[in-house]
């Protein structure tokens, strides 16, 4: 089933109502967490750097989900793009470390590592002594890269996505889509630009604020990343049926998937020994 394959007719069209399913999904996520009876599956190192990585996301994409819906609760949605865009990419990497086992993980660390050395670099090069100063203090830069056949979805967020069995181009529309309102495009300056009432054909007026858009699109896509993010969680913990109900009842309302499962290909790059497993 892909997510094109629910019965969008039976979804509620009224923006508050998808609003009211993201933040009960806030709500009901950090009370089972302050609960403090979480119990999460660990065989190793491994999983506990997976947990680290896979915890820390999930946990980010629900702040940041709590922040869109207050932005778009004010109708601010071209403002709300970049953080509906920050959580939609913690939100999916989550759910992709939750179901590529160890290999996605260890292809964040990777990145990581990259990065950080990158940014040592950086600072190392600039001309302002608190930043040459900042980079000795970056820490991990001398651990070793590990073996893995995902770093290339790690380092590329469209090839993370291509990973998602069925929801694959469906996701990544809608990535191409905040990203078009996230970066300064003309697609950004294009919504502060109205028509010209006056004589010159084909000309255009500025307006100080942007034009409106519908929120049910926007609040949709946050509400979604919830349930993504909170199942990614629930492929970590040993009590398998906590929260099971109540997501999957938020993506049938939602008219979404509560897991997007990975591909054959996805499947195949884990090691040998990993036995695919999918939480029911």
């Amino acid at each position: 089933m892909t997510l094109a394959d629910r019965d969008r007719s039976l979804v509620s069209a009224d923006p508050t109502v998808h609003a009211a399913i993201g933040r009960e999904l806030i709500t009901t996520f950090f009370a089972h967490l302050a609960e403090g009876k979480l119990e999460v599956v660990h065989r190793g190192e491994a999983d506990r750097g997976r947990a680290a990585a896979e915890f820390g996301f999930a946990i980010h994409a629900h702040h940041l989900g709590r922040m869109a819906l207050d932005l778009l609760d004010r109708e601010h949605v071209l403002m709300t793009t970049p953080t509906v865009r920050a959580c939609f990419e913690h939100a999916l990497t989550a759910h992709w470390i939750a179901q590529s086992t160890p290999d996605a993980a260890l292809a964040v660390f990777n990145h990581e590592l990259k990065q950080r050395r990158a940014m040592a670099k950086t600072l190392q090069d600039a001309t302002i002594p608190e930043f040459q100063q900042a980079a000795v203090k970056i820490g991990n830069l001398g651990d070793p890269l590990v073996l893995t056949g995902s770093d290339g979805q790690a380092k590329v967020f469209a090839s993370m996505l291509d990973d998602f069995q069925g929801g694959g181009p469906d996701i990544y529309a809608y990535y191409r889509l905040l990203c078009a309102f996230t970066h300064p495009r003309m697609s950004v300056a294009d919504a502060y630009l109205c028509a010209d009432p006056g004589p010159t054909a084909g000309g255009y007026g500025l307006q100080l604020e942007p034009q409106a858009w519908d929120r049910l699109p926007w609040v949709h896509i946050v509400a979604s990343c919830l349930v993504w993010a909170g199942s990614a969680v629930r492929y970590l913990q040993k009590d398998k049926i906590v929260r099971r109900q109540h997501l999957r009842d938020a993506a049938k309302a939602l008219g979404t998937e509560p897991e997007i499962h990975l591909t054959a290909a996805a499947l195949s790059r884990q090691p040998s020994q990993r036995r695919t497993r999918t939480v029911t």
